[in-house]
Formats: C-alpha cells, structure tokens, sequence
C-alpha cells in the first residue's frame, strides 16, 4: 500500500488549483511588469546613445489605461479558467471507497482459506463427516452424492478461496493505482505553485527555473497462481488463474535526471509543463488499469467456459458440483434406501 499521508482529496485539490491560478495571475503581472521595465530601459539607453544625461522621465512614459487593465484581467481569466476543475478531476475515484469491497472479499476468501495467511471456515467441514456418514449407503443415490458432490466439494471450495483471492489482490491493486494518482497528481500541484512564484522574478541576469515533476512510473505483477488440485473426477482439478500483486501495483521511483525534467521560464512554459505531467498520469494510470481488466477479463473467460463445461456434460467441474437430477422420474424415491433386506 502507497503511503498517502499528506495528499490531497478532491475538495483540497480544487483549492490547490485556485491556487495554482491566483499565483499563475500574480507570475503574469509580474512578467508583464518586467517586459515594460526592460523596454523602459531599452528607451533610456537609445536616449543616453544620444547624449541625453537625465532619462528618468523616460520610465513610465506609457501606462497602461484602465481599458487596458481591464482586457489584461479577462485574458487572465480565461487563460487560466480550466485549471481547478482539472485538478478537481483527479480526486475520482477515491481510493477510500474500495475499503468496504476489499474488506467484504476478505471476509470471503477467509471464509474458503483463499491465502496462505487465511484458514478455512470449519463449517465448510462438513463435507467429510459426510462422506464418513453414507459410507454403508448403497445405491445410485449414495454414489452420485459421493462421487459428484461430497469428493469433489473439497477442491471446489479451495478454488473458490483462489477466485476470492485473485478478486481481493486486484481491488486492493486497483485502489493502490489511485492512491497513485492522488500521491502523483498532489506532488504535481505543489511543484507548479512553487514554480510560479518563482516566475517573474530575477536572480541576477536569470529567471529562476525549477519544475521538475516525477512521472507516474507504475507496474503490474501478473503471475500463475496454481490452485491445489484433488478429487477423482477429470473434470475437478485445480485451476490456474492469472494473479495480481497489489502490493506492487505502484511504485516510488522517479525519473532519472535529464529523462522526465520539465520545466519554464515564463508562466505559460509552466502551466505547459504542468498540463503535460496530468497527462503523463492519466496515460499511466489507464494503462494500469487496463492491465488490470486484462487480467480479470482472462479470467472471467476462463471461469465462464468451466461453467459451460459443466451446464453441457452434466460433470462436476473445478467451480461447481454436479447439478442434481431425479435418476427415475417414474419412481423418484429410487435409490434412496440401503441395499439389502430390510
């Protein structure tokens, strides 16, 4: 699990964009400011050129109206409009809403002893005394009930534990991917405000620079999961499905230097940075995504295709026991009894 302490929810990421805004306008006046000091500069230095001495009354011969200011303060508007609800975006989904899902498909795979860190329900024992109760049963019923029911019941159930497992992995993977997103999308914001305060300003004969966002590197482990196998029918035997590790959904690593910097002198350089590392996040967390579909699409197929085996052979198969059917509709009480006298 990603450590997200210190990240921002939806609420506080479209605060941290209002922010990014109101210093995105404040970097821009003070941009904007600089250009009119330098052409001010540029006037004084052609009028000394010309052996005027005294051009203070050059500085801020050309002020800007109120028409001006006004034009100025929409542009900045508009420019900039976008920027909460994006960041708002990012808040969904929130990875706390997975916790009771998670939590209820842990309870499942506890109940069927689905992880080698969970043991089996001993309810689900029963299926052993049992076999050990209808040993002396003979008859078409007694052997039905054994061979398709009470034998291969053990390594259904085992496969059912798996399948919770795999379910359990792939949500706690999936809400590892948006604890991602939060972390990712949370540092990008921080870095940008820090950026444009920065913008604008001079250190020496330079503008200071100094974004640098770390890309949102994610990985999938997908591997065979074997599920134990057992019972004597062919059709019950364990069943390999693919597996997903949520504890290695995301990881921490940053990019090397010089391989994902970005950054500006100007604000508009900033604010282009800054939309590119959204993007670069949404890119990698919908391939993970995808990655994980992939996994549960593969085996949902395989689910679904045993139980077709078993509606069309009328077999137990490694998910499911045989359906139940009358062996004599005109005497459905037929091997019933024990054999023998009476």
């Amino acid at each position: 699990m990603i450590d997200v302490g210190g990240w921002y929810n939806k609420a506080e990421l479209k605060a941290k964009g209002d922010e990014i805004v109101k210093e995105a306008k404040l970097a821009t006046r003070r941009e904007a400011e600089s250009y009119r000091a330098a052409l001010d500069a540029q006037a004084q230095q052609e009028a000394r050129s010309k052996g005027v001495e005294n051009t203070e009354h050059i500085r801020g011969m050309n002020p800007i109206t109120p028409q001006e200011e006004a034009e100025f303060a929409a542009y900045l508007d508009e420019s900039f409009s976008w920027i909460p609800s994006a960041f708002e975006g990012y808040g969904d989904p929130n990875p706390d809403d997975f916790d009771g899902i998670i939590k209820d498909l842990a309870k499942v795979e506890g109940t069927f002893g689905g992880s080698q860190s969970s043991t089996k329900n001993g309810d689900l024992a029963w299926t052993e005394k049992a076999k050990s109760e209808i040993e002396e049963w003979k008859g078409v019923f007694a052997e039905n009930l054994y061979n398709n029911l009470l034998l291969p019941l053990p390594t259904i159930q085992d496969n059912h534990g798996k399948i919770a497992h795999v379910l359990t992995e792939a949500m706690k993977g999936t809400q590892n991917i948006y604890n991602g997103q939060k972390r990712d999308i949370s540092q990008l914001a921080d870095d940008t405000i820090k950026q444009l305060k920065k913008c604008g300003t001079r250190d020496g004969d330079n503008t200071k620079l100094g974004l640098t966002v770390a890309a949102c590197l994610m990985g999938v482990a997908a591997a065979a999961l074997a599920l134990p196998s057992g019972g004597t029918s062919v059709y019950v035997t364990g069943i390999v499905m693919a597996s997903i590790s949520s504890s290695t959904i995301i990881t921490n690593a940053t990019v090397k230097p010089g391989d994902g910097d970005i950054g500006g002198k100007t604000v508009n350089d900033v604010i282009k940075s800054m939309s590119d590392g959204m993007s670069r996040i949404s890119t990698e967390v919908s391939e993970q995504e995808q990655k994980v579909v992939k996994v549960l699409s593969k085996n949902y197929e395989m689910l679904t295709g045993l139980r077709q085996l078993g509606n069309s052979s009328k077999k137990p198969t490694p998910i499911s026991p045989m359906r139940p059917t009358i062996a004599d509709s005109k005497n459905p009480s037929s091997g019933l009894k024990p054999e023998g006298p009476q």
